[in-house]
């Protein structure tokens, strides 16, 4: 089933794509917008940080496949995904390069045909259903995690961090 739902899915896609060159994430990813502050002040993280992930169930809330979501070829870059969302000032098209990235190691890496197939097939819904995901996650997550601090007062912030 899910198979079949993702060649369906895939079909029309690419069908679109040969139609009209059709693609889905062609300046929509620009046009999410990362926390942005007043002139003068800068975005910071809302402290204690507090970073949150709900796996692959934040894209499209189903899983690829029928097994336990620890299972999930992809959990770690789902993961990752999500914190990246909550890092002040970073790019929603950054954030899911990165993850597309990040799921194509780990399929590479694996060695059994059998197993890397059903890798390739589980992160390529991922990567399709991201792709198609608008900005309000992203946009929430950037409001909730992030706030605005005095650019002379956030310099010596991040200086004290770092240390």
């Amino acid at each position: 089933m899910t198979k079949l739902l993702f060649g369906l899915a895939l079909s029309i896609l690419l069908t679109a794509s040969a139609a009209q060159e059709f693609d889905p994430m062609s300046g929509v990813k620009e046009a999410c917008k990362p926390h942005v502050c007043s002139e003068g002040y800068q975005p910071v993280p809302k402290l204690p940080l507090n970073f949150t992930s709900s796996g692959c169930n934040s894209i499209g809330g189903i899983s690829t496949f029928r097994m336990e979501a620890r299972h999930e070829p992809g959990l770690p870059c789902c993961h990752m995904r999500a914190a990246c969302y909550q890092i002040c000032g970073m790019s929603m098209k950054k954030c899911d390069d990165i993850f597309k990235k990040c799921n194509d190691s780990i399929c590479d890496s694996i060695e059994d045909e059998a197993v890397k197939e059903k890798c390739v097939t589980a992160t390529s819904m991922h990567n399709m259903l991201a792709g198609m995901m608008d900005c309000g996650p992203f946009e929430h997550q950037q409001h909730n995690n992030c706030g605005c601090m005095e650019k002379s007062k956030a310099l010596s912030w991040n200086k004290k961090s770092d240390s």
